[in-house]
């Protein structure tokens, strides 16, 4: 058989494929309307990401953009040509190559995106370029809360949600009946709620996620949002003393701890190398678990942890993790999270304050040599004072209260301004200026202590906090940063000393706020009426920050299970299946009643209630040989065709009903009523007459 020239169009049946139309050149244009609304959305849209992370020189891609496009929405200015598009495009990845190196980062690919959603609401002119712009909007939007997960940004995002899905609608207009706003107002609205039940149940019941995206930021700026960073210099604490920046909440479940056991543990450092301290690469990467032997009181706890970018978590000295979670606990006692943490998390453990650390540990034990080791000839003079003192005593104890004795009758100075160090720095402070803060003197003491062959080590966090006691609550800000000292003793382990607790003990009992004066409580003391207001609006804000965090960004999945247990006792699979086949039942029963709206069928529909008199009064005059009535009749029509039809009564009725249509549209506000008083009116004479026909 000589192959069909048309064979390739045809079903293997042999029926011809019908050849494709080609698509219109001209497609359907954006709708007028829709481009109101979609002007509005773009800059709701960009603004929370200029706000949080894009760099200047987006700035006037994005003014451009807008212009441009209000410019094309006045009809002044023409869509731009396919070479300038690729001008732009070619200019844009060139600057963000230069910028960023490449794209496959958090923010290159976010500042990537913004920079084409503005050049794609630019060229958008057909109805199909509006779909995907709003597509672009919503997605754009979303990623605004990698970011920021705060309840203001939230809150915002309504806005652009709400003109995005203004314009969405608009979509569905036709050019002969566009849509007045009022009613796009209502039915986007009436959306967004009925969509509100099912977000509340995919947020209780989705599994959460580790971010799997990190946010490349400056070293500096992140030590500036912890109060501490990976090494430690003498005069690094005091410059951020002045940070009063939140850096975690603590909620106690029960009993808190006193003022004075409030150590809240960051980073331990290990290596001195004559000038600063920081932590040695083979002890921060070590897996070794910690050693933790409880005693005494316990305090169970939960901490809601601001983003620092990294993985060294904040936890009360000492602390364990009962529940088993995702966050570590190293052999120096330090927690760290599996993921660099970029947005607020929570996190459980319980506190035991008297617990013994590493008590077990032999003498000669590899890590305890590592803690020993020292180069004295750093500091000379300082090394040779302290073994001079070591001479004076028979134990560890006795050499670390004489030091503390010595800095206690000394005039030594706790000042948040103890100028820069240079050279000998512990000699210059310990020996010649005698004025520090809490880093030179632990940072001495850690040093004596290992020149006098006493495993030691500097500890670096937070001490104190703002403390809620009704509410067992504390906040701690940067101000409350702090270091101190861990030192090793045979037969108990490491033992705190905090070295400021000697030279001013008020450090020790209040907290920073008592050497800043009131910084860390914000003392209201003569702040004015305006002071007054800022102090108390900055509280409430922050109060409902906490709130937001404990409650939303906080939750766990386990929480719920937690709830429907203490509701409904032991929950067997029967009763979970049954709880949610009863919860799915209601969320959708009630979204399929708002979509339907059955309860408008029972309302006085005009339109119906006419068809229906005109059926009863066919009905009667076919019954006595009249003529039939048609709904296009008018009233005079009828109310010939019904003569000798139609009772005096009945007769009357109808006049007054035809009368009330005649004052609906010639005289609506006739005698001061209303248009609802008057659809009443006709309403009751519909039943009148419906129950005589």
């Amino acid at each position: 058989m000589s192959r069909d020239n048309h064979s390739i169009g045809r079903f293997p049946w042999g029926k011809t494929v019908p050849k494709r139309s080609k698509r219109p050149k001209t497609e359907k244009p954006i709708p007028r309307s829709s481009l109101t609304w979609l002007l509005v959305a773009y800059i709701a849209v960009v603004i929370p990401h200029f706000i949080l992370y894009l760099p200047l020189w987006i700035l006037p891609i994005a003014l451009a953009a807008f212009y441009w496009r209000y410019e094309i929405y006045r009809m002044r200015r023409t869509y731009p040509s396919g070479l300038v598009k690729t001008l732009v495009v070619v200019a844009l990845l060139a600057v963000m190559g230069g910028v960023y190196g490449n794209f496959f980062n958090t923010i290159g690919s976010s500042v990537l995106l913004v920079a084409l959603f503005s050049l794609k609401f630019v060229e958008a002119r057909t109805l199909r370029d509006g779909w995907v712009l709003v597509l672009l909007a919503y997605f754009t939007l979303a990623v605004g809360f990698i970011f920021d997960t705060s309840m203001w940004m939230a809150l915002f995002s309504f806005i652009p949600l709400w003109a995005t899905t203004m314009a969405l609608l608009g979509f569905e207009q036709s050019d002969d009946a566009p849509f007045k706003n009022g009613f796009m107002f209502k039915e986007v609205t009436i959306a967004l709620f009925a969509a509100l039940p099912l977000m509340i149940a995919l947020f209780f019941v989705f599994p959460r996620f580790p971010s799997l995206l990190s946010l490349n930021q400056d070293k500096t700026e992140i030590a500036s949002k912890m109060g501490v960073g990976d090494r430690l210099n003498p005069g690094d604490i005091s410059e951020l003393a002045e940070n009063d920046e939140l850096m975690f909440w603590a909620e106690f479940d029960g009993m808190m701890p006193r003022r004075e056991d409030l150590y809240w543990r960051v980073l331990t450092l290990d290596h001195f190398d004559g000038k600063g301290w920081s932590r040695s690469p083979q002890f921060e990467h070590s897996s070794m678990p910690a050693r933790v032997i409880p005693r005494g009181p316990q305090y169970a706890y939960f901490i809601l942890y601001e983003p620092t970018h990294r993985k060294d978590v904040v936890a009360l000295d000492i602390s364990m993790n009962p529940q088993g979670e995702r966050y570590r606990q190293h052999f120096d006692y330090r927690f760290e999270a599996p993921y660099p943490v970029t947005s607020k998390i929570r996190y459980e453990l319980v506190a035991f304050p008297m617990a013994s650390l590493d008590r077990d540990l032999p003498p000669n034990h590899p890590r305890l040599e590592r803690y020993r080791e020292v180069e004295a000839w750093s500091n000379p003079e300082t090394a040779a004072w302290v073994l001079g003192e070591k001479l004076k005593v028979s134990s560890p104890e006795a050499l670390v209260n004489r030091i503390l004795t010595h800095i206690h009758n000394e005039e030594y100075v706790y000042t948040l301004k103890p100028g820069r160090l240079t050279g000998n720095v512990i000699d210059q402070f310990f020996i010649d200026s005698k004025r520090g803060f809490c880093e030179h003197y632990a940072s001495s003491l850690a040093f004596m202590l290992r020149v006098a062959d006493i495993p030691a080590r500097i500890v670096m966090g937070y001490h104190g906090g703002l403390i809620d006691a009704e509410k067992r609550r504390i906040q701690v800000r940067g101000s409350h940063a702090h270091a101190w000292v861990e030192y090793w003793l045979e037969g108990r382990g490491w033992v705190r000393v905090d070295p400021t607790g000697a030279i001013h003990p008020s450090r020790i009992e209040d907290g920073i706020e008592g050497l800043q004066g009131g910084l860390g409580d914000r003392n209201r003391i003569d702040l004015g009426l305006f002071g007054q207001l800022s102090y108390s609006f900055t509280a409430f804000k922050e109060q409902l920050e906490y709130f937001w965090a404990k409650t939303i960004l906080g939750y766990k999945p386990s929480q719920l299970m937690e709830g429907l247990s203490d509701l409904f006792g032991v929950l067997s699979l029967r009763k979970l299946l049954l709880l949610l086949a009863g919860f799915f039942g209601i969320l959708f029963g009630g979204i399929t009643l708002m979509i339907l709206k059955p309860w408008q069928m029972m309302r006085f529909d005009e339109g119906r209630s006419y068809q229906k008199l005109i059926e009863k009064l066919n009905q009667r005059t076919e019954k006595r040989g009249g003529v039939e009535i048609l709904r296009s009749d008018s009233h005079k029509e009828i109310l010939a065709k019904l003569e000798g039809n139609l009772d005096a009564p009945e007769r009357v009725v109808l006049e007054d009903l035809f009368q009330e249509f005649e004052r609906l549209h010639y005289a609506p506000e006739m005698n001061g009523k209303s248009a609802k008083a008057r659809k009443n009116a006709r309403k009751k004479l519909y039943q009148s007459l419906f129950r005589a026909l």
